[in-house]
């Protein structure tokens, strides 16, 4: 510009500056560079300084009346929270809208996004969105979903939200709770329900097994016995009274011991048990038969016996 001024206008082309302008301009213009050069390096660089620092005054005060001009600042962008505490529900887009305070329909990522790298305001709602996008990938939140839900979300992760709206959403909308932390719950009771399965599950396992066993072994020591006392009935030679207290005695044993007998009770399964299970071996014996061992076979225990 200096230079400019200094600088006669070439032939044949007008200058804008009429020649007393340019004689003016030129005097202040020579004195202020003799000022500039009469001052010291340390003076110059203050000056310098100072110079920015207006400078940078005047950008931000041009950026900040022109974010104040912007229309999501403008009065009619701000929200009607009464209609949208009522909503069934909101978009996630919406959500985020409203807790900036502002209307959806005016305000969203289409209509600000080119923005984005110019307002503070734009690069805040950026921030807020990228986390909410975040949340609902990892079902956080839903999209669209209850406000409420998403009011706790914004309130557990210290994300500011209009007061006004979040009591208004509180007196119109449903009481649905912390629906995160009641599926948290929920999974841990179901985890530990599942481990507590398991275990029974294992012992029931190792029961059995140790059951079948014993039944397994009861049946066959009762196979053999039952074998010898039919082939006993089969033979025509008696049995000295030795044998056949050893018989009684194995008898009886067995009949307690592995099958629950109780030879001071009128009646008794024992007798059919034992007749089942011969069959299922494929030794088949009639119930009376085993009676009938059964109650010889208690007259060899013991005076005062208590089952």
């Amino acid at each position: 510009m200096a230079k400019a001024i200094r600088m006669p206008p070439s032939f044949g082309t007008r200058s804008t500056i009429s020649p007393e302008e340019r004689a003016r301009l030129k005097a202040e213009i020579d004195d202020y560079e003799k000022e500039l050069l009469a001052l010291s390096r340390a003076q110059l660089h203050e000056l310098a300084e100072g110079e920015r620092e207006k400078d940078a005054a005047l950008r931000k005060a041009i950026a900040e009346r022109e974010e104040n001009e912007r229309f999501y600042n403008a009065p009619h962008s701000a929200a009607d929270f009464e209609h949208w505490a009522k909503a069934t529900y909101w978009t996630l887009e919406e959500a985020i809208a409203l807790s900036f305070g502002k209307s959806p329909a005016l305000v969203n990522w289409s209509s600000i996004e080119e923005f984005a790298y110019k307002s503070p305001f734009v690069a805040k709602y950026a921030k807020v969105r990228d986390l909410a996008t975040r949340a609902k990938h990892w079902k956080q939140l839903h999209d669209p979903g209850y406000a409420k839900a998403f009011i706790i979300w914004a309130k557990r992760n210290d994300i500011a939200f209009p007061e006004e709206l979040a009591k208004l959403v509180e007196k119109y909308g449903e009481n649905i709770g912390d629906w995160k932390t009641a599926y948290e719950d929920l999974k841990s009771t179901h985890e530990k329900l599942g481990q507590m399965f398991d275990k029974l599950n294992e012992t029931a396992k190792k029961t059995s097994a140790t059951l079948a066993e014993q039944i397994d072994h009861l049946m066959e020591e009762n196979k053999n016995l039952l074998s010898k006392i039919d082939e006993l009935e089969k033979t025509d030679k008696p049995l000295n009274p030795k044998e056949r207290d050893s018989l009684l005695k194995l008898v009886i044993g067995m009949a307690v011991g592995g099958y629950g007998y109780d030879p001071l009770k009128a009646r008794n399964p024992t007798a059919s048990e034992v007749a089942g299970d011969l069959h299922r071996l494929g030794l088949p014996i009639d119930d009376d038969t085993v009676r009938k061992w059964l109650r010889e076979a208690k007259e060899v225990l013991p005076s005062g016996f208590d089952s």
